[in-house]
């Protein structure tokens, strides 16, 4: 399925109250949990690869030094 398949107005308003909820009571949002996957700097390509095929579940890769 592709990205633009899963934004359907159900789904945008579920991620808007998933927000709005984690939000109360501060003005910070933590999106820790959308890193789904981490690679150090020198498995870049790999890393890029990944989330360029949407494959393992991935919605954010961070990279390390």
């Amino acid at each position: 399925m592709r990205a633009q398949d899963k934004c359907t107005p159900a789904f945008i308003a579920s991620m808007i109250d998933v927000i709005s909820t984690s939000c109360r009571g501060s003005n910070r949002l933590n999106l820790e949990p959308l890193i789904t996957h981490r690679y150090k700097l020198d498995k870049i390509e790999r890393a890029y690869a990944l989330f360029a095929n949407q494959r393992d579940g991935v919605l954010k890769v961070a990279i390390t030094p």
